[in-house]
């Protein structure tokens, strides 16, 4: 962990070199989505009015800047959207591999649009990973049974070759290949692994003590352009309001310097400590980051400089 993180940087070298080491920019090029999950904010903010789009030279100028970095992250696609609900999805993915032979792109999918041809085009166009959530009702039991029932559905419009399923806590995935595009199944019991977003009840009463080194790692854009620090967080929240670290534009470095603000700075090193958390981070069960050597350093470090 680099300390200079949890500083403003108003030097630009600074700024591209924190950047450069970022792992996911993930970016929300449309905003609709067709459906309103129990465990998603969707279910209480209206995302299924007329599409909006990210403006495209925001886009671009977002994309020539980590070009300029040689960058070889991930850049994901989705946020609070569906990404395959609309069209401007694929040349962006187009755009995006232009600029960035050497990152991974991939996203996540309710799977309602997807077709094979579908995930052949997204395949030409870029696509390295796509992610197809097998959603569970409210008042559904999570069992394996079920989930092999969904994946039978999907099968059925995705006629592949599934393997499967690996099995981890609350969670099976399943894998499959499509001319080369890595495809995944993924069920989850939101009960036990999501978290409350936006006021919602999903996982229950929690108190977050653990750290959080999410917004060290990644930076999220919504398709107004604004940026936020974490996944959970979204511009159209109006208790997240406060959160948003800035508005991209088209100038050279825009995505550096929001990322390397006074404010993104305070609020990485809010999340640097076993205390409570506060405001939406308070009873987040995502993220939580165990107590690893590297991570005790950069606290030890962080209190012998004063920053905390």
């Amino acid at each position: 962990m680099d300390l200079r993180l949890f500083q403003p940087q108003d030097d630009p070298a600074v700024q591209t070199e924190l950047l450069s080491a970022v792992k996911l920019v993930e970016v929300e090029v449309h905003s609709f989505c067709n459906r309103k999950c129990w465990m998603c904010p969707n279910s209480v903010i209206d995302r299924r009015h007329t599409p909006e789009l990210l403006p495209e030279a925001v886009y671009l100028r977002v994309m020539a800047d980590l070009a300029e970095l040689d960058w070889r992250g991930q850049v994901s696609f989705g946020r609070y959207n569906e990404p395959f609900s609309n069209a401007v999805f694929y040349p962006r993915l187009r755009q995006a591999r232009e600029a960035l032979p050497k990152a991974k792109l991939r996203t996540n999918s309710n799977g309602d649009f997807l077709t094979p041809d579908r995930l052949e085009l997204a395949h030409r166009c870029g696509l390295d990973e796509v992610h197809i959530q097998l959603y569970f009702g409210r008042d559904e039991q999570f069992t394996r049974t079920a989930a092999e029932a969904k994946l039978d559905q999907l099968a059925k419009r995705l006629p592949l070759a599934w393997n499967g399923p690996r099995q981890a806590p609350d969670v099976f995935v399943w894998h499959a290949n499509h001319n080369g595009l890595a495809v995944r199944a993924v069920a989850r019991n939101f009960r036990a692994t999501g978290t409350n977003r936006c006021g919602l009840d999903v996982h229950g009463p929690y108190v977050r003590k653990a750290l959080c080194v999410e917004p060290c790692l990644r930076i999220y854009i919504d398709y107004t352009g604004d940026a936020m620090p974490c996944c959970n967080l979204r511009h159209d929240f109006p208790a997240h309001g406060p959160y948003i670290l800035g508005r991209l534009d088209d100038k050279p470095g825009s995505l550096a310097r929001i990322f390397c603000s006074a404010k993104a700075a305070k609020f990485r090193l809010s999340l640097m400590n076993h205390k409570p958390k506060t405001g939406p981070c308070a009873d987040c069960y995502f993220g939580r980051v165990p107590e690893y050597w590297d991570v005790q350093h950069t606290l030890r470090e962080i209190k012998k400089f004063g920053l905390s």
